[in-house]
């Protein structure tokens, strides 16, 4: 048969078999891929439920949950670290201090995939809900020199009584910040018999007792310290953070 009756000559055969070449390639390199994810992921999953087990293995911790951030992951792991965590807990207790509302970001985490051991962090940063009567706890612990001083959760605010010559009560108000790595607390308005009365009128001992009064947060591991504290309905927000941090010896 002949050109002119049509009939496909060898390099009218060659194009189309390098087209189904290709294609036939591309298809392997898809599957290849769509693999090498579903592999990362399942890695993932397996790492963020170690992480899970270790904290939940050194902290009382309820319904934590881990998110990993950064694609491809096997990296990560071939590397020995993990760039981002991102942790949250419906409560953790810090020794018998309870805590609400927790979240947390973890940054350069050493991991062991076989021991899933975990390393020093090189950054952490944490935020709870502190109860106003764990607060009350807190400074119930600090003021135990002070047997006729009372303390109470009242409107979202801790405030500390006292009984005066009469029979009437001094309240005070007192009002939590973040100092120095502690919670500080700070006198802010005097009541008496539900009047206002001046800061000077505080009884001196109690003044001096009240004044600059600072709390440690029972349970933080080395590094890790009270950098922000607001005051919120449920009590107060804390913020800790801290560098170098060994997560295990949280608690």
């Amino acid at each position: 048969m002949s050109i002119l009756d049509g009939a496909p000559t060898d390099s009218a055969r060659r194009p189309r078999r390098r087209g189904r070449g290709l294609l036939a390639l591309l298809v392997v390199l898809v599957i290849l891929a769509g693999l090498a994810v579903v592999a990362d992921r399942v890695i993932v999953g397996q790492v963020e439920q170690g992480v899970t087990d270790s904290i939940e293995s050194s902290i009382d911790a309820d319904a934590v949950t881990t998110s990993i951030e950064g694609f491809p992951f096997l990296t990560q792991i071939i590397g020995g670290e993990i760039r981002r965590i991102d942790l949250a807990a419906a409560s953790a207790v810090l020794e018998d201090v309870p805590f609400t509302d927790v979240d947390a970001v973890v940054t350069d985490l050493p991991f062991d995939l076989g021991t899933r051991a975990l390393g020093n962090a090189g950054t952490v940063t944490a935020s709870g809900t502190l109860s106003t009567a764990a607060l009350q706890t807190l400074l119930e612990r600090e003021l135990t020199d002070l047997p006729d001083v009372t303390l109470a959760a009242r409107e979202g605010t801790v405030v500390a009584s006292t009984d005066l010559i009469g029979g009437l009560t001094l309240d005070v108000t007192l009002l939590p910040r973040a100092a120095d790595g502690q919670i500080a607390v700070d006198v802010g308005t005097l009541t008496v018999a539900g009047f206002d009365v001046p800061i000077t009128d505080l009884p001196a001992g109690l003044a001096a007792r009240l004044t600059d009064l600072r709390i440690d947060v029972p349970g933080l591991p080395p590094g890790l310290e009270i950098s922000e504290l607001n005051v919120v309905d449920a009590g107060v927000r804390v913020t800790v953070a801290g560098t170098d941090v060994d997560l295990t010896a949280v608690g």
